[in-house]
């Protein structure tokens, strides 16, 4: 998954009363909206410059398709909607289906030891099943090296061979106890499939999968076949475009080994809402995320979380040549999927982006300056995501009978107020991460009351958003003396007032955080502060600054004006991750260390994305295309945050060498010795 996580969230699933998702028709889905999704789609495709994009989804009766850019740069062959591509980690939800399907013919049990269904995998310290497999959480390892043995292999593997490469592994932990991303596990449930069927991967998958789904051009990759319309792979060098690696993925066979196109993908998200593939209940099995908080809401095969009170499914593939996406919204009748051939693309953001667009979903998020108010958004905004999915998920009777009830209101109404916030913010902060997670321990305490809330409106109000469904919610109550179960009086108070600044401020002139060359910096505050100072809540238009800072002025050493970026971020979204982030970086091209440092503490505090060395190690080579020195700088910072990284302290080597700091390149290749000794690249470094 791409770590531009800031406003990603997931799941799916059924309707809490017949008319919650009104269906639309093909008239609703209008120029106006087809101009939109196409628009996003150009502007991501421009932003990433991915050569080629291909899109296609079904919302209700409504079916589109369309493809933009060249499959083939060097031969110039554009891209249709029939273009096949690798589609990687997206195969997940099929190997998860088939599974499933073996399940449903009672020929496994998912909390049986794998090795019951197949015993070349040896035994480990503890019993690993099939279901922590499946949810990963059976601590089997991911890759663990960027190695020719793992990520580069070029010749075919059967499925032993597959096996081969981790079945001697310890593991990583006791299962049920963390949660790990683990494509090998997934190549090990490949491996159950063939044994306990009776027939390779690809048949069972083929008969059982893309057969009843209508996928006709679904197939497991082979580089050696001639396929119709495959598209040619490609990867980002810094800010230039090559050609792919070439990679033989049988070996990933099970995990991210199948090859489709966004039409079939469409095809199966339909099949799968409709019942020809499993089940109603295997599906809602299948949706049961068993992640912990923070995990990605992991379930069986497949990402589930709410967004913006829609719950959507998803799975995205990426590799070095290509970028791939599954997403649906099954209560609204819409399956979509995104397929690009430049890899490590993040599709994830702009399938959820089309998605909101299909659904009508009012993507104005709501926050405020000070602490208190911006928590008890938190919270509300918290509580419509998850509860109004939650009603979708488990119906209208299940809720209105939970006896978990008074008591996730009771812990509500204790956290939620502006006094103990005032005196707590610490806490209370803790009190809203905690109202829902499902591991180590399993607290839904959002999903419980904003899910009785939700059934108690029986309305969808994604198109209005959380405040008009707290909003409504205390009005219904007020007039119907039956609902027992409500807000304190100060927090009804409370959002009145938030209900009342909105419908002003959320119909902010959009020029005004619409941020281009033409901006007058100096004017903006003053602008916005006229505007909204009056106001207890605002739009948040953290995400506009964020994506004009990214694609404007980070990579073309236009610090000044980011200075100015932060200033606004300061006002209006004090603690969030960019706004220190990038206070940090501003103060490292100015040359005042100490500061960038606490900076970028402070931004590691929030959110700590400085450990993760793919994300940090992709924006410093992207900053090195326009600024090598600014772009070493930061690496040698971050390097403190990715000690045990091979992947970053070879690449800060590899940039001193390219930069002919012959000492600190050195320096850094032993550093990534002592994490892999005997590596050729870095011993290659301290050679010449």
């Amino acid at each position: 998954m791409q770590p531009k996580k800031l406003y990603l969230l997931i799941i799916i699933t059924m309707l809490c009363a017949q008319n919650m998702f009104s269906q639309e028709t093909r008239d609703t889905i209008s120029e106006e909206k087809i101009a939109k999704i196409e628009a996003k789609i150009q502007a991501w495709q421009k932003q990433t410059n991915a050569p080629a994009v291909s899109v296609a989804f079904q919302h209700g009766d409504f079916y589109y398709e369309n493809a933009w850019g060249l499959a083939d740069i060097e031969n110039q062959v554009i891209a249709k909607p029939t273009s096949s591509y690798q589609i990687a980690s997206t195969t997940k939800p099929m190997t998860a289906m088939a599974i499933l399907k073996l399940w449903e013919m009672g020929k496994i049990d998912l909390d049986a030891e794998v090795q019951t269904y197949y015993p070349y995998f040896p035994k480990k310290k503890y019993p690993v099943t099939i279901r922590q497999i499946l949810s990963h959480t059976a601590g089997i390892s991911h890759y663990r090296s960027d190695s020719k043995e793992e990520k580069h292999i070029k010749d075919p593997y059967d499925t032993k061979m597959a096996i081969d490469i981790f079945k001697d592994w310890e593991l990583i932990f006791e299962p049920s106890t963390d949660w790990r991303y683990s494509s090998y596990g997934y190549n090990l449930l490949g491996a159950v499939i063939e044994e306990v069927s009776g027939k390779s991967y690809e048949e069972f998958l083929k008969e059982h999968i893309w057969m009843p789904a209508n996928m006709e051009n679904t197939m497991m990759d082979d580089p050696i076949t001639i396929v119709p319309n495959r598209v040619r792979g490609y990867f980002k060098n810094g800010i230039k475009i090559e050609n792919g690696e070439y990679l033989d993925i049988s070996s990933r066979f099970g995990a991210g080994g199948v090859r489709s196109t966004v039409q079939d993908i469409v095809n199966m998200g339909i099949a799968l809402n409709n019942g020809k593939i499993l089940k109603p209940e295997t599906v809602e099995l299948m949706l049961e995320p068993l992640g912990e908080q923070g995990w990605n809401e992991y379930a069986l095969g497949i990402s589930v979380r709410p967004f913006l009170g829609q719950h959507i499914i998803m799975h995205s593939g990426g590799m070095p040549q290509t970028s791939f996406l599954f997403i649906a919204a099954p209560a609204d009748n819409l399956s979509l999927s995104i397929g690009s051939n430049l890899g490590r693309q993040d599709v994830e953001s702009l399938g959820i982006s089309l998605v909101q667009i299909l659904s009508g979903i009012d993507t104005k998020t709501v926050t405020a300056k000070n602490t208190e108010d911006r928590l008890m958004l938190d919270a509300i905004n918290e509580v419509f995501n998850f509860g109004q999915g939650y009603c979708q998920k488990i119906g209208k009777a299940k809720i209105e009978n939970d006896r978990n009830l008074a008591s996730n209101f009771k812990y509500f109404n204790r956290y939620i107020n502006r006094k103990y916030i005032k005196n707590n913010p610490q806490d209370a902060q803790e009190k809203i991460k905690a109202g829902h997670q499902i591991q180590p321990e399993k607290h839904l305490t959002w999903d419980r009351v904003g899910g009785y809330m939700a059934s108690q409106l029986n309305q969808n109000y994604s198109q209005e958003g959380a405040l008009a469904f707290f909003k409504a919610y205390i009005d219904l109550y007020i007039k119907d003396k039956s609902i027992s179960y409500r807000f304190t009086k100060g927090f009804e108070n409370a959002v009145q007032k938030y209900y009342q600044d909105w419908q002003v401020t959320k119909a902010l002139n959009p020029s005004l955080t619409r941020f281009d060359k033409n901006t007058d910096w100096n004017q903006v505050p003053k602008q916005l502060d006229n505007e909204l100072n009056k106001y207890s809540v605002y739009p948040d238009f953290y995400g506009d600054l964020i994506d004009y800072t990214y694609s404007n002025l980070l990579f073309k050493k236009k610090y000044d004006e980011i200075s100015h970026i932060t200033d606004l971020m300061d006002t209006y979204f004090y603690g969030r991750f960019f706004t220190e982030f990038l206070q940090g970086f501003v103060a490292l091209s100015q040359k005042d260390l100490n500061k960038a440092k606490t900076y970028f503490a402070k931004a590691n505090e929030i959110e700590n994305l400085l450990e993760n060395p793919n994300w940090i190690g992709s924006f410093i080579l992207q900053l090195a295309q326009a600024d090598p020195v600014m772009a070493f700088s930061l690496g040698e910072i971050m390097a403190t945050y990715n000690p045990k990284s091979y992947v970053f302290q070879i690449g800060i080597a590899n940039l001193a060498g390219k930069m002919g700091m012959k000492e600190k390149s050195i320096y850094y290749a032993q550093k990534a010795l002592e994490i892999k000794p005997d590596d050729e690249r870095a011993l290659k470094f301290i050679g010449n």
